[in-house]
């Protein structure tokens, strides 16, 4: 009839015929506009949203939910025009703003004196190792250089209180030759199996050694050997601020100049690598930290393979036909940096960096709405940044 509640009614969202609440565990919505009966507008937040198809077995696969969406709540320019999106916000929900705005360096300050120091921070190293009898079925490990193991605060000689908690054993191959004082175990509960977890003590011999000795269900082996996997907490004490490197892109003048000119796509860098009797994937490697990338015609988003990349020189599709890089990008030297060239098609393309707020991820490009997507294969060159291989952390003096 058209009616209309007063703004601030408390309402239930019903089924069709009226006699049953469809709300979720109850819950009610609150007119925030006035509502009529006929044609009703709720305006309301959604935290999470499980699914906008709701499958049933009348339909198939799903109904076909429609919506209008108000333009306050649309991106772009927030008009009729513009685009709706459902996305993740950038932002990890294990990030937390710190209360300052540009935080350079950590350290501490002495007057008008700063003096830098590095972040000492724990994590899990993987150690592989093997268990084998010695007075016990055991193994010595050590943790990785520069660091020390988390060892309760014990001394040379003594046992860890919770060692579960900072060493978790993994068999990565079953048991050999394992025995109790009753004899062979071959089979059943006390058998260490490959995947399972075995508890072990600890027994501290430095701050960066330890011996564990494997055990299960009270019982003490006394014979046997097994090889596994140790989750070790270790301490990375005092790390400094990794240092960053502008690499520009390797200048072509000639095709000959394309990084791996003699092969072709990325991908057939191992199968080249293979041919020539080097390492598998340093052709590949090679290309890429000379901020080249040839691949294959793509629609949507390519990715450079290449974290930290500062931007895109040049996007060209391929000139000629041939084999290698440099037959089928014979020429180039005319296309490259040249946005006038009909091969050099940079301008298609999108730039994403790939940099999240906890990590670097991969950059890409990709095609823009209403561009044509390459018919051939496409040689890319970009700018990026190497980082020092030391472990450390990203800050604004790196």
């Amino acid at each position: 009839t058209g009616t209309a509640f007063a703004h601030g009614t408390t309402v239930h969202l019903v089924n069709n015929a009226g006699d049953t609440n469809i709300d979720v565990a109850g819950g009610k919505t609150t007119v925030n506009t006035v509502m009529n009966v006929g044609e009703s507008t709720i305006n309301f937040s959604v935290r999470e949203i499980e699914s906008i198809l709701i499958a049933n077995s009348a339909y198939g696969t799903a109904n076909t939910p429609s919506m209008d969406i108000d333009n306050s709540s649309k991106v772009d320019i927030n008009d009729s025009t513009s685009n709706t999106k459902i996305f993740d916000t950038d932002l990890n929900s294990l990030v937390f703003p710190i209360g300052f705005n540009n935080v350079k360096g950590l350290g501490t300050q002495s007057g008008t004196t700063f003096t830098a120091e590095g972040i000492t921070f724990q994590r899990k190293e993987v150690i592989d190792t093997s268990f084998s009898y010695s007075a016990g079925l055991n193994a010595t490990i050590t943790s990785p250089s520069g660091t020390t193991f988390e060892v309760e605060g014990k001394g040379t000689g003594e046992s860890l209180d919770i060692p579960n908690a900072n060493y978790i054993v993994v068999a990565t191959a079953n048991s050999a030759s394992l025995a109790n004082s009753t004899g062979a175990i071959t089979s059943g509960t006390n058998y260490i199996q490959k995947g399972e977890i075995v508890d072990c003590s600890v027994e501290v011999i430095a701050t960066n050694q330890v011996k564990l000795t494997a055990s299960r269900n009270g019982n003490t082996y006394t014979a046997g050997s097994f090889d596994a996997f140790v989750y070790a907490t270790c301490d990375h004490p005092g790390k400094a601020h990794k240092v960053k490197t502008r690499v520009n892109a390797t200048a072509i003048t000639a095709a000959s100049e394309i990084n791996g000119s003699a092969w072709l796509l990325n991908s057939g860098g191992s199968a080249y690598d293979s041919t020539t009797s080097v390492s598998t994937g340093t052709s590949l490697n090679n290309r890429l930290a000379n901020g080249h990338s040839i691949v294959a015609s793509f629609t949507g988003t390519q990715s450079l393979g290449t974290a930290d990349t500062i931007r895109i020189t040049n996007v060209v599709e391929q000139l000629a036909s041939g084999t290698t890089a440099a037959t089928q990008f014979a020429g180039v030297q005319a296309a490259v940096g040249n946005t006038a060239h009909v091969n050099n098609i940079t301008s298609r393309y999108s730039f994403n960096d790939g940099q999240k707020d906890n990590f670097y991820d991969h950059a890409s490009i990709t095609l823009k709405a209403g561009q044509s997507p390459p018919a051939n294969n496409v040689l890319i060159t970009f700018d990026y940044f190497s980082h020092s291989t030391t472990d450390g952390f990203s800050s604004a003096d790196s």
